[in-house]
């Protein structure tokens, strides 16, 4: 398929956390019937509007996993580009 006729990518900002206790590495399975069903992950998600990096890591943390972030100053940004065909 040329680039010209390639469907146009979503642009979606999303967080996602490493919660770690020792030597223990907090991750979720994906539901079966969710995209990419039965994967693992990270907790987090895709922002809301208005939010910042911080409270959008919270607010999933706390939503899928019952953590609460303690320390949010630990928080850091790092970007990069995806793409599933």
């Amino acid at each position: 398929m040329s680039q010209k006729n390639r469907k146009k990518l979503p642009h979606l900002n999303v967080s996602a956390g490493i919660i770690r206790k020792g030597e223990k590495i907090l991750i979720a399975q994906r539901a079966t019937a969710d995209v990419f069903g039965n994967l693992w992950e990270f907790p987090g998600g895709k922002q809301k509007e208005g939010e910042t990096l911080k409270e959008r890591l919270h607010r999933e943390m706390v939503e899928e996993s019952g953590v609460e972030m303690v320390d949010r100053q630990r928080a850091q940004e790092s970007r990069r580009a995806h793409s599933w065909n």
